[in-house]
């Protein structure tokens, strides 16, 4: 009889914990300091035709779900030390591929193993809206963002899933509301 080591079991629950999650908000706001009402709103597309989520099914699809909106919290914390008291941000990600893809034709037991290599570049095109007080806006854009030497970037060893996505966004974000802004 074979068994099972800890670190499957620990995987296994992992995965039921997933599938019992709450449903995630498709808004997503910082949180902004004393309680006042964040500058920073980042809120997600039709979900359901993202080029990430639309192929995906079962426990991969989950994963896949709770990174988005992960990534869509990260991005509205980092947002908001760029925006003065007296303005607002509002940002949209219209569509996310994440670095890396679940490749088919692998054993069964890594059929939800995400394989990341330089074929797979994360992909987003974004909306945003920097407005002022009154709702003016002073500047928006769209793009899309892709990074095709996501793999080739120097920096300590890193196990964010995440990595590529957030250092795509921090870059965006730079051009698009630098500090002096």
């Amino acid at each position: 009889m074979k068994t099972i080591g800890m670190p499957w079991i620990a995987a296994a629950i992992a995965l039921l914990a997933l599938g019992a999650a709450p449903a995630l908000r498709a808004q997503e706001t910082a949180p902004a300091p004393g309680g006042a009402v964040s500058r920073v709103s980042v809120e997600l597309g039709a979900y359901d035709q993202m080029t990430e989520v639309k192929r995906l099914r079962g426990s991969a699809r989950r994963t896949t779900e709770q990174q988005i909106h992960a990534l869509a919290a990260w991005l509205a914390r980092q947002a908001e030390s760029r925006v003065p008291d007296d303005q607002t941000l509002r940002i949209t990600l219209v569509d996310v591929d994440l670095a890396g893809d679940y490749e088919p034709g692998r054993a069964i037991s890594l059929q939800d193993v995400r394989v990341v290599k330089d074929l797979y570049p994360p992909r987003i095109e974004i909306r945003w809206v920097f407005a002022d007080a009154d709702g003016k806006p002073l500047r928006e854009g769209e793009g899309r963002l892709r990074d095709v030497g996501f793999m080739t970037g120097s920096g300590p060893i890193d196990s964010d899933p995440l990595r590529y996505e957030k250092r795509m966004l921090r870059d965006w974000l730079r051009r698009v509301l630098p500090p002096d802004a």
